[in-house]
């Protein structure tokens, strides 16, 4: 309620009147005159609460979940071309790449589709095309996810972020890992991918953007928590990338010596820690998984098993 207060008062200040509040207290929102609500129904104590689109997604403020909705589709018998693939992959909106192992698929469709050399209003080569429509069709299942929004950061609470690749695409994601009286409990904060360079390079060099990928990802969360990047846990599977972390960067060509150089500048090698790739759940923002698979994967939405535990039970470094 303070919040609302001083921060309507500051933009008024600027001439600013802002709009559309929303929260998921009806206390709070009971404060706030209706016609600044984001909608504008009367609230009641025990009145259920609408869901609302925020940043491309949708936020159920009863539950306290994000949610996606189709929006997009295929024009049935209209032929495919590579504009309007690319412009309907890039109405789905996922900012927080909590869809990573789904979207990346779409990144590795649209890489293959350059490479046919095919101008922006040609017809697609027919198996190109029955690639996308299988991946749009799964789009139908998007409202099978819910992502709860809150991550109920804490004092004590750790960051572990997983680095992967594959000749295809390499990636990163980081979650979080919060004590309590009934174990650890950890969920998904953001993860990240791209589609490996189409100038042929090594998977240990692969292994090594991802690293890159995390580290640049893991920045950008520890700044909005306010969490030093000191303490949080990297995890790859890639020995070769661990090897060139624990030496030092001016024994290396180039292109090894830029990125572990880098990496030292934030990290201590001591941070980064070998993970079987059984249980690397950036293995999935690497090579992709259906949207089904993935609404169901705890493994993606939780992280590996071994997270809930203490140290002495991680795998070695």
């Amino acid at each position: 309620m303070n919040l609302y207060h001083e921060l309507s008062e500051l933009w008024k200040l600027a001439g600013m009147n802002p709009r559309k509040w929303m929260t998921n207290s009806t206390a709070v929102l009971a404060e706030i005159p209706q016609d600044e609500r984001a909608y504008k129904t009367e609230v009641k104590a025990n009145s259920e609460l609408p869901a609302i689109k925020t940043l491309g997604l949708s936020w159920d403020s009863q539950e306290d979940v994000f949610s996606f909705s189709n929006t997009l589709s295929l024009v049935s018998g209209k032929k495919l071309t590579k504009r309007i693939v690319l412009k309907n992959i890039a109405r789905l909106f996922d900012p927080l790449g909590f869809l990573t192992p789904f979207t990346v698929r779409a990144k590795m469709i649209m890489q293959d589709i350059w490479v046919t050399g095919v101008d922006w209003d040609d017809e697609l080569p027919e198996e190109l095309s029955e690639e996308i429509k299988k991946w749009f069709s799964e789009l139908e299942q998007l409202n099978e996810l819910q992502v709860p929004r809150c991550l109920d950061i804490r004092i004590d609470s750790t960051l572990h972020t997983f680095v992967d690749a594959s000749t295809k695409a390499y990636g990163a994601v980081v979650y979080s890992v919060n004590g309590g009286d009934d174990g650890q409990t950890v969920n998904l904060i953001a993860s990240k991918s791209r589609v490996a360079p189409l100038k042929s390079i090594s998977i240990p060099r692969l292994e090594l953007l991802a690293a890159s990928l995390g580290l640049q990802l893991t920045q950008a969360i520890c700044n909005v928590l306010d969490m030093p990047v000191e303490n949080v846990v990297f995890w790859s599977d890639s020995m070769n990338v661990l090897y060139w972390i624990h030496g030092a960067s001016r024994q290396y060509k180039t292109f090894v010596a830029n990125r572990v150089g880098s990496i030292h500048e934030i990290t201590s090698p001591s941070q980064w820690r070998h993970v079987p790739t059984v249980n690397n759940p950036a293995d999935l923002t690497s090579r992709g998984s259906l949207i089904l698979e993935l609404s169901d994967c705890s493994f993606w939405w939780h992280g590996p098993e071994f997270l809930k535990y203490a140290e002495e039970h991680w795998p070695g470094k």
